[in-house]
């Protein structure tokens, strides 16, 4: 009897045991997975908003080169201007103007400072370039003063003072074609002689004017046999 019950036991362990084995396995459910519904913000792209520079236009009618060792340059168009810098030679200037006579050159657009014609080489003819008389439209403009007197750092050099405001002709030679001074004093390139030519020569209308290779304009045969030159033959 008493096996019979642990038979029964035993039975009873046994189905239980396969019951457990024959139940399906619940897997734990799967956390949702929040997504979210914003949008990436974009990148936008940085907008240069700087005013662009103009470009800087040339205002000036003409260039000249300083043909003097050392020259002033003056606040008006006259020797009776007070000295307001001074140029060496070979500098390079804008010229923005000429006064009445052609005499003097104007140096700034904006200030009034000058140098006599005679004194630099232009690149252009001197009648390509406006006349200023309005003197008065420049805020640095002084009345003429007794001129004073300059010092300059190399005692070397002396200061060639312009051609006065009056034109009285080309004793020395002009290095610009001065109204109504049309004699050409050309130096031969081959033989370095100094020969001028007079209007209505052969070789006049052919022949340029280089102030750098020290050729000149003069008013009058005397002014250049005076100079060295001699008259051309043809």
């Amino acid at each position: 009897m008493k096996h019979k019950k642990i038979l029964f036991m035993f039975g009873l362990i046994t189905i239980f045991s396969i019951l457990q084995a024959c139940m399906p396995t619940t897997s734990p459910k799967n956390t949702p997975q929040w997504t979210s519904t914003k949008k990436p913000a974009t990148k936008t792209k940085a907008v240069n908003t700087e005013t662009p520079k103009s470009t800087p236009t040339n205002s000036y009618y003409a260039l000249g080169t300083i043909t003097a060792n050392i020259c002033n340059l003056r606040q008006g168009p006259g020797t009776d201007y007070p000295i307001v810098d001074y140029s060496e030679k070979g500098d390079v200037h804008e010229i923005y103007g000429v006064n009445g006579p052609q005499t003097w050159l104007l140096l700034d657009n904006e200030e009034s400072i000058w140098i006599a014609a005679s004194l630099i080489s232009l690149d252009t003819d001197i009648t390509n370039i406006p006349i200023v008389n309005n003197y008065s439209s420049f805020d640095e403009t002084k009345q003429p003063e007794t001129p004073t007197i300059q010092t300059v750092d190399n005692p070397t050099k002396s200061v060639e003072d312009p051609e006065p405001t009056k034109f009285a002709g080309c004793p020395n030679g002009c290095t610009y074609h001065a109204p109504g001074c049309d004699i050409k004093g050309n130096i031969s390139i081959n033989t370095g002689e100094k020969i001028y030519h007079v209007p209505g020569g052969e070789f006049y209308d052919k022949c340029n004017i280089s102030p750098e290779y020290g050729e000149r304009w003069f008013c009058t045969e005397q002014e250049a046999i005076n100079n060295g030159w001699r008259k051309s033959q043809q």
